[in-house]
């Protein structure tokens, strides 16, 4: 099968999953930017704690399912893929120790 054909072409194949978020509000080229104000003191605390969530829905088709084989001589990694088509309703900062929700403030950047 495929693993026999990779392992005698590469003699180590490396399988990954990957989960990828498809938005469908994020057609180009862009970033996500947001910001929150915290005191020097509030800021050190949450090292190691600070979480982004992203706030949405699923669109169709929902899910698809992808495999990306290697290509080059140098690569030994055959990537499995889901992409989840999703779009966002909006981005929030959270503390995961205490899960307060720190800021709901963002905004789309196009280049």
């Amino acid at each position: 099968g495929i693993n026999e054909y990779f392992a005698a072409k590469y003699k180590t194949v490396r399988h990954t999953m990957n989960v990828y978020l498809k938005i469908s509000s994020m057609k180009g080229l862009g970033y996500i930017n947001g910001t929150f104000k915290a005191k020097p003191a509030a800021a050190q605390a949450l090292d190691g704690s600070l979480g982004v969530l992203f706030v949405g829905h699923l669109i169709p088709p929902y899910a698809q399912q992808n495999v990306k084989y290697p290509f080059d001589a140098d690569d030994d990694v055959v990537e499995h893929q889901r992409l989840i088509h999703f779009t966002i309703d909006g981005v929030w900062f959270v503390n995961l120790r205490s899960g307060e929700i720190l800021s709901k403030t963002w905004s789309v950047k196009r280049y």
